[in-house]
């Protein structure tokens, strides 16, 4: 977090004094934080995350994770999810089914997952993670259960 701290305040050609001024602590505050040698509490995370517009995750430097489900059969992406994995495979689950009006099998839904760390939420391409079949991540999940 102090590297992410140091990088925001210097994209905004802030010292730290304006910095501390501007959230409301000393410019020696900002250089402790920036040095490791303490953290922002939680009501200063929130305004260091108001003042420069990202998030809380970006500013710990904590990862978003998106998932997309695709239907191969269909060829159409049925959702996203960011950050829960349980639910998309809830929500996968629930795309097949033995009947008629819905014959998508299993096999037929892949989940794909990104990782960004980006303030802008963008998942290019090189956030990629992996992609796997419904029926392969729920054999993996089950065994794990199992465990």
């Amino acid at each position: 977090m102090k590297t992410r701290i140091r990088q925001l305040r210097a994209q905004a050609n802030l010292t730290q004094v304006q910095l501390g001024k501007a959230i409301g602590v000393a410019g020696k505050t900002i250089s402790m934080w920036e040095l490791g040698v303490s953290e922002p509490s939680n009501e200063q995370l929130i305004k260091l995350a108001m003042f420069f517009e990202v998030s809380l995750k970006y500013l710990k430097c904590q990862k978003d994770r998106l998932y997309e489900i695709v239907n191969l059969d269909a060829q159409i992406v049925e959702a996203f999810v960011i950050n829960d994995f349980e639910k998309t495979l809830e929500i996968a689950k629930s795309l097949t089914g033995p009947d008629i009006a819905n014959d998508t099998q299993v096999g037929d839904i892949v989940i794909s997952c990104y990782e960004s760390g980006t303030a802008d939420n963008v998942w290019p391409g090189e956030c990629h993670i992996w992609t796997e079949s419904l029926d392969d991540l729920l054999t993996i999940k089950e065994r794990d259960d199992g465990s």
